[in-house]
Formats: structure tokens, C-alpha cells, sequence
């Protein structure tokens, strides 16, 4: 509608019209420093600004902050917040200090550590890559890495192997009802593990680029005074659950997965409880 009745319809001096700014490469976003006014979106030009290489549609303020050397999310830092060992020498140390939303990147080498994200929706990233980044849970008594405390999709974990983990340990004592046909009381002690190398309850992380390999869980034992469980006087019962990875609880969004010489009682690889949901994009076998 010509409602300035001067000829033109939505001319750019329009007080409502709006500022388009020019995104060369066609990524949503365009440069602060060339815009112009219409009513109507221009061809080329984004309604978003802030773009600071309009030449790279991987880089805007949308994108995540990756391991390279560049500034991918354009808030004029380049690369990461925190870096492993540099600023921090261990990663859960870096973990504990962070906040939301912070991304670590971790340097290549191996890590004899065990991590627990803690509730933080942090990224935690190896710069090399799965193949040169490795975290290994000798010695550590649990999981390589927990993420069991309600953390989102926004916690993330990428390009690490994950070795050696020895699982979450729950052990219990089971007294069955009636007689033991003793003088002494039935009992049952229980030692369980799960998730060698990564351990997954009530959170929704996102995860890509990971080997899972040579993670080890006992397997299925027991010893007592030789009768079933309702009947001896005693019994020492050791069981495992997801060697290399155990969910339960939870949803994930994962990519390019490997699960390489794992075991456990069940689930060497991987074992998913019910009540976890999962979207595995892309879970290759192999590395």
C-alpha cells in the first residue's frame, strides 16, 4: 500500500522498515558493518549481525567454539576458555572451577584420571582427537567419566578414548527370608559395577568422537559354602554391567561411537537400561 501517497510502495525510508544485514555467505548471519534498510528481506542479506568471517558459514555467533585456532562463535576469543593442562592440570580440577557453558580443550596425551562432570553443562573437548587424547581409569576405582547429575544436551564430551575404567561399585548385603538350616544367617554380599569406561544416569549428553576400549568389569561370580543363595550360610557375589558404557535414565545424542575389547557379565560394549531413551545417529562398530 502507497500509504504516503508518493508513488512507491514499502520504500526503505519506511518507519517500520527494518535493517538487513549483508551474509555473503548464507549462514543467517551478516556483517555489523553493511546493512540496509527495507521492508521486505533482500536477497543476500540476513536479519542478524555480529558475523565476523562472512566467507565461512561455520563461523558466526551461532556456531560452537571448536579446537582450532580460530574464533568459530565470534566473541572475540579465540578457541576455548579453558585449557588442559595449560590452564589446569587436570581436567576434573578445570571441571570443578568452570561454569556453564564453559568449553575446556584438552591437549593430546593421556590422562590417568577420573572425571565427573558434577551437574556442570560444560564442553569438554580433545583438540587432537579420540586417537591422540586418551583418558585412563587405572587405579581410579570407577568410571573414566560420570555424567550423572541432571547435566543437559549441553554437556557435551568429544574425541577421547576411554580405557582401563573400572566401574561404578554398589555393594550390598541381602538377607533372604527363613531358615538357613544353621546355626548361622543367610547372607548374601553383592558387589556390582557399572559403566567401565562411562557412566550415564538421569542426564542428556551429547557425545561424539569416542573410543571405548579395553574397558574390563568382573565378570559373574560367586563364592560361599557351596549352597544356593536361599540355603548357605554365606555367598560373595560379584556381577557387572556395561563394560564400556552404561546408561540408564537418560536420552543421548551421540555420534561416531566405538566400542573395541570391552567386557562385563552384561553388555561388555554398552548396556542401556530401561527407562533411557537414545538417538544414536551414527554408532560404527569399528574404529
Amino acid at each position: 500500500i502507497d500509504n504516503n501517497c508518493d508513488d512507491a510502495i514499502d520504500e526503505p525510508t519506511a518507519f517500520d522498515a527494518s535493517t538487513w544485514y549483508q551474509d555473503d555467505d548464507s549462514d543467517g548471519y551478516g556483517q555489523s558493518a553493511s546493512s540496509v534498510l527495507a521492508c521486505n528481506q533482500p536477497s543476500g542479506y540476513a536479519a542478524e549481525s555480529g558475523d565476523c568471517n562472512d566467507d565461512d558459514g561455520g563461523i558466526n555467533p551461532g556456531a560452537k567454539e571448536l579446537c582450532n585456532g580460530e574464533d568459530t562463535d565470534c566473541d572475540g576469543s579465540e578457541d576455548y576458555d579453558i585449557s588442559v593442562p595449560t590452564d589446569y592440570a587436570t581436567i576434573q580440577s578445570a571441571i570443578d572451577n568452570a561454569s556453564d557453558g564453559d568449553a575446556f580443550c584438552v591437549e593430546a596425551g593421556t590422562y590417568n584420571q577420573a572425571i565427573d562432570f558434577g551437574g556442570k553443562n560444560v564442553r569438554l573437548l580433545g583438540v587432537d582427537g579420540s586417537r591422540q587424547t586418551i583418558l585412563d581409569g587405572t587405579g581410579t576405582g570407577s568410571p573414566v567419566v560420570t555424567i550423572a547429575s541432571g547435566e543437559t544436551s549441553a554437556a557435551e564430551l568429544s574425541g577421547f578414548t576411554l580405557t582401563s575404567g573400572e566401574g561404578v561399585l554398589n555393594d550390598f548385603t541381602y538377607t533372604p527370608s527363613g531358615s538357613c538350616g544353621s546355626d548361622a544367617s543367610c547372607q548374601a554380599y553383592f558387589a556390582d559395577r557399572k559403566g567401565g569406561g562411562l557412566y550415564i544416569t538421569d542426564a542428556s549428553p551429547t557425545l561424539s568422537d569416542l573410543v571405548f576400549d579395553s574397558n574390563t568389569l568382573p565378570d559373574y561370580s560367586i563364592t560361599g559354602d557351596g549352597g544356593p543363595i536361599e540355603t548357605t550360610s554365606y555367598a560373595n557375589i560379584t556381577q557387572s554391567w556395561g563394560g564400556g558404557m552404561y546408561v540408564a535414565n537418560s536420552t543421548l545424542t551421540a555420534t561416531n561411537l566405538h566400542f573395541l575389547s570391552n567386557s562385563a557379565y552384561q553388555g561388555g560394549g554398552l548396556l542401556v537400561e530401561a527407562g533411557a531413551s537414545r538417538m544414536l545417529l551414527d554408532a560404527p562398530g569399528r574404529a
